[in-house]
């Protein structure tokens, strides 16, 4: 038995990418039930769930594991190289706009470039002003993870 569940409003996850809501999907096999929640908008997903006796136990701990979320903290300067090619989230300093993640397209020795999903234009900000302008995040953070994040300058 297959199907994705339905939840109220205030119990759907929502995508730490996109911020759109998660479905979850469980799945019945050999006596065992798996479970995890998936983003149909950017195909992201929480850990699943492995070998639960029932559909209900598979449900609420794909649950549980689609909510779970450490306080995340912004990417380190020596680690923006992992994620080229990745959706990153970008923040600037002073600003409380909310960015829509962009793609980390490259790294030099100066810049760090970045495109916008769907648009051509590029954005470019320089390093040296890594966590002092400018930051990035793995998923898109909380307005609580952004203000404990301190700002280097």
């Amino acid at each position: 038995m297959q199907g994705v569940v339905e939840m109220t409003d205030q119990e759907k996850p929502k995508c730490p990418y996109c911020g759109k809501e998660m479905k979850a999907s469980i799945l019945e096999m050999n006596g065992f039930y798996y479970g995890e929640y998936r983003c149909r908008a950017c195909n992201a997903f929480a850990p699943n769930i492995d070998k639960a006796k029932t559909f209900n136990e598979a449900k609420k701990a794909a649950f549980e594991a689609a909510m779970k979320r450490p306080l995340q903290k912004p990417i380190a300067e020596t680690d923006l190289g992992k994620y080229l090619d990745t959706p990153v989230w970008f923040e600037e300093f002073g600003r409380d706009v909310e960015y829509l993640p962009l793609l980390l397209d490259g790294i030099g020795i100066y810049y760090a470039e970045f495109k916008e999903f769907g648009k051509s234009e590029w954005l470019d900000r320089r390093i040296d002003d890594y966590n002092y302008q400018w930051r990035c995040w793995a998923e898109k953070p909380t307005e609580e993870e952004r203000k404990a994040a301190e700002w280097d300058g």
